[in-house]
């Protein structure tokens, strides 16, 4: 699932970038099908140029700008689609027959294992040996590194963030150091909300669209609503709980509707045939769509202390949100009043008030609020911690140095004009931005 470029010309040591394409692969079976090609070509060969056509279109190299500066780079490529639905006699077939299984859809979280294990591929393959080793002037074995950068867009920035999110191990010779990410989705429970009458619905593809271009319909990429719910799906809860009470029962808006009031009216018929009364044990039940809702957001510890996990530096690139598609433009502060003191609330994506900007906007102040709050602190505490990749047997104590920049300068976040030719990649501007990022990180790494 990964391709290698300008690895063989490059050192062992030199830095590694891991990118992330902003749309899934192609699945096989979809290349392979005869149905989908051209039905007005009149040779087999028009068949298989086109074949040939969309296999090279689906290998997902990365952007000629990255490719010039002459940076290993390892693409990750990853399934994320419905999958090919089962024909009527095939469905009629494995009806009858227990043992026969559909296709294996490629939704959630199919893109996530796609990712770890590249990952770990990667890892395994393109580390330095740990027979390559140096003398520190104290006598002992100074072992090789091999930092890890990561860039993703649109789908792919989601899932970068959640693997820097995981696999930044400042200690360990060989693990991820920084991310970059470009018009992701950091909080897909954003794009659910609540009716008037209480009941969690999720958004259809038209609003999907409408906030968030490029992004494709929840259905599309989500077995069910849960999956939303999912930190490695939205990284942002690493740091928060949802604030939702409980999810929808489908990602349709009418059919989770139709199911909500389907169990309350069975939940109704069973008390009613039971006879229950309010001098029960738990008394009469609450539970019921006028107690669903939206709770308030609890702010959770990330690190976790007994980790050596840490927050990775980051740079959240998003298109420029037009004037008019503000929901809460700001207001204006009356003459002669003091500005409040207060400290800045992080923004919350939610249901309605969604955006590129806003989800880089939040995912950036939660990794702020990480180093600042948890991070710092608790790595003065922080135990020394055996690490079992090394041969010596090694306790490697908590390195402060590593954490000492301000969390504002380790975070950032930057505002791109969208490209002239409506593509998923970076225009003019924002590449300039991510190369200036990426040689400031990758140019000036320890080997």
């Amino acid at each position: 699932m990964s391709f290698l470029y300008n690895v063989r010309s490059n050192p062992p040591t030199a830095p590694l970038l891991l990118y992330l394409p902003p749309s899934p692969a192609v699945p096989v079976e979809e290349l392979e099908d005869q149905e989908s090609l051209d039905t007005e070509a009149e040779t087999q060969a028009q068949n298989t140029l086109q074949l040939q056509e969309r296999v090279l279109a689906s290998l997902n190299p990365p952007p000629e700008y990255l490719l010039r500066q002459n940076y290993p780079i390892a693409v990750i490529r990853y399934r994320w689609s419905p999958g090919k639905a089962l024909a009527e006699s095939d469905v009629a077939y494995a009806s009858q027959d227990q043992d026969q299984m559909a296709p294996p859809s490629n939704l959630w979280p199919r893109p996530l294992h796609d990712v770890t294990f590249a990952y770990d591929w990667i890892k395994k393959h393109l580390s330095p040996p740990l027979s390559a080793s140096t003398r520190a002037v104290n006598g002992r074995r100074r072992f090789l590194r091999r930092d890890f950068y990561v860039y993703g867009s649109y789908l792919g920035a989601s899932l970068a963030t959640s693997l820097a999110l995981t696999e930044t191990h400042p200690q360990h010779r060989v693990a991820i150091r920084g991310v970059a990410a470009y018009n992701g989705i950091y909080n897909w429970t954003a794009f659910v909300g609540m009716t008037t009458d209480s009941i969690p619905v999720a958004d259809d593809a038209e609003v999907v669209q409408k906030a968030t271009p490029g992004i494709q319909d929840l259905a599309r990429l989500f077995r069910k609503p849960p999956d939303l719910f999912d930190a490695f799906a939205s990284p942002c809860l690493f740091f928060r709980t949802t604030g939702h009470l409980i999810a929808p029962l489908d990602l349709d808006r009418d059919t989770s509707r139709r199911l909500l009031e389907e169990n309350e009216a069975r939940l109704e018929e069973d008390e009613e045939r039971e006879d229950r009364k309010t001098d029960l044990a738990f008394g009469t039940r609450t539970f019921g769509m006028d107690m669903l809702g939206t709770s308030r957001k609890v702010y959770l510890g990330f690190p976790p202390v007994q980790s050596t996990l840490c927050i990775p530096s980051a740079l959240f690139l998003h298109t420029t949100v037009p004037p008019d598609a503000d929901p809460k433009p700001p207001r204006a502060r009356k003459q002669g009043t003091k500005p409040s003191v207060r400290p800045r609330k992080i923004p919350e994506s939610s249901n309605g008030h969604n955006s590129f900007a806003i989800q880089a906007d939040e995912m950036m102040s939660l990794m702020r609020r990480g180093i600042d709050k948890v991070e710092i602190k608790r790595l003065k505490d922080r135990p020394p911690v055996f690490m079992s990749e090394y041969n010596d047997h090694r306790i490697v104590e908590p390195d402060l140095t590593i954490q000492s920049s301000e969390s504002e300068q380790r975070v950032r976040i930057a505002s791109v004009d969208a490209p002239m030719d409506d593509s998923l990649e970076l225009g003019k501007d924002g590449q300039e931005k991510l190369l200036d990022w990426l040689n400031e990180h990758m140019l000036n790494s320890d080997e």
